[in-house]
């Protein structure tokens, strides 16, 4: 897909979500400069529910149900990523070692 193909997808997409912004990371990621979009092709799952844990081939897990939670997640990350960003950039120097970008 080409720049403009992309922005004009993007300004679409942007549109349709909440507040009509585009998104400039994604335009950054498809212009080049900016994160990388990759591909995931999914095999196996391993699940961890509480003391419980399992394995999914990719057929039974392409299979399933959507997360109920699916249709309020952006909304759920983004009250999250609001209201707890000092504890969440903490928590990402701590893992990585390195301090954490302002967004």
């Amino acid at each position: 897909m080409n720049a403009a193909r992309a922005r004009g997808a993007g300004a679409r997409r942007g549109r349709r979500h909440p507040g009509g912004v585009p998104d400039e990371d994604l335009f950054a990621a498809v212009e080049g400069g900016g994160p990388a979009l990759l591909r995931v092709d999914v095999c196996h799952v391993i699940y961890l529910t509480g003391q419980e844990s399992g394995l999914l081939d990719a057929e039974s897990y392409l299979a399933s149900a959507p997360d109920p939670l699916l249709p309020l997640a952006e909304c759920i990350v983004r009250r999250v990523n609001e209201s707890h960003s000092r504890q969440l950039r903490e928590a990402a120097e701590r893992l990585t070692g390195e301090p954490a970008q302002e967004m």
